[in-house]
């Protein structure tokens, strides 16, 4: 893993936004598990593992494949 991280206040800086809506919105990446924060480090993006990420795209697979029958019944409707 990676240990590169970047500070609340860096990030505002080059996004040029207030640290209170960037707050929340890395709050919202870190409840989605995409990024990862340490106290007084910072936040850093999440690293998958290769059985980590076949293991998502085997579930969204399945997700998919489970609404196109769905989808096709909305679809022929219109």
């Amino acid at each position: 893993m990676t240990e590169e991280y970047i500070t609340e206040q860096d990030l505002a800086s080059q996004l040029n936004v207030s640290r209170t809506p960037l707050r929340e919105a890395m709050s919202e990446l870190i409840n989605e598990n995409l990024i990862e924060f340490k106290p007084r480090k910072g936040y850093r993006v999440k690293e998958y593992s290769k059985d980590e990420i076949e293991q998502i795209f085997s579930l969204r697979k399945l997700i998919e494949l489970a609404i196109i029958p769905s989808l096709l019944t909305k679809c022929d409707k219109e």
